[in-house]
């Protein structure tokens, strides 16, 4: 019984081993005619990739794009008030600070010196104006009246220019610092190059693109539009959350007479 048995079994093996081999055919010739599909399915996973990599990419430039719209609206704006504090078109500050930017001078310093020169501008024009200022403004060749009506980039040259004709350089720091506060060490390293030098890097900066006062405009009108927009939500959350004040009022009330209450 016990032979009979395994000389079924081993029947049924080497049945088995045939099957397995003609199995295998199959699946070769199954991997042979699925390959082609595979890299088709490849081609469009690399194509599917690439599209969601380049929608990616459009969001986040887009998203940048706002970003960076947004940003230079605001620098823009900041620029308009403070032009506005000195009484200067947008187009001279950007004229000045540039060229002072070219001779080393950072825009912080040229706008302190330009709000200093502004004051003293205005108090040597008092009728009890100091003598010590009346006297800088005389070595300087022109009168505080003459320099507030110039065009704030001719300003700069003929200050430039006044201070170039000093003939020693601790009268002109001296009155460079009466005229433009504690900002005149560095905006001397410009102005001691003189009025040309001064009009030429102005030149320099105007040939190489400033904003325009379209441009300005648009940045003012759309840093206002962004304030409304702030002051929208901020009305709609009020009257969406007032409701809620005396219902918060009765239960924290409640809560803290309770506590009160208890042993």
């Amino acid at each position: 019984k016990v032979q009979r048995e395994l000389k079924q079994t081993g029947k049924a093996a080497r049945g088995m081993g045939a099957g397995v081999s003609s199995a295998g055919a199959a699946m070769g010739g199954m991997a042979a005619a699925i390959n082609p599909v595979t890299a088709a399915l490849a081609i469009v996973a690399v194509g599917f990739i690439a599209v969601v990599a380049a929608a990616k990419l459009t969001k986040d430039a887009f998203v940048g794009t706002i970003k960076a719209t947004l940003k230079l609206a605001d620098e823009l704006d900041t620029i308009t008030k403070k032009a506005q504090s000195i009484g200067a078109t947008n187009t001279d500050l950007q004229l000045v600070t540039n060229a002072m930017a070219l001779f080393g001078v950072e825009s912080g310093a040229t706008l302190k010196s330009l709000q200093h020169f502004n004051r003293q501008m205005g108090k040597a024009m008092l009728p009890d104006a100091p003598k010590l200022l009346t006297d800088a403004f005389d070595r300087l060749g022109f009168s505080a009246e003459e320099l507030s009506k110039m065009p704030l980039g001719e300003r700069f040259v003929a200050l430039a220019s006044g201070l170039e004709k000093y003939s020693g350089a601790a009268t002109r720091g001296a009155d460079a610092n009466e005229f433009l506060g504690r900002s005149s060490k560095d905006a001397l390293t410009a102005f001691n190059k003189g009025g040309a030098a001064m009009r030429a890097a102005m030149d320099d900066v105007g040939r190489y693109g400033i904003a325009s006062e379209q441009a300005f405009r648009n940045a003012e009108n759309l840093v206002d539009a962004q304030l409304r927009l702030e002051l929208a939500f901020k009305g709609l959350k009020t009257d969406a959350l007032e409701p809620l004040m005396p219902v918060l009022e009765g239960v924290i009330q409640g809560m803290a007479d309770l506590l009160v209450g208890m042993d």
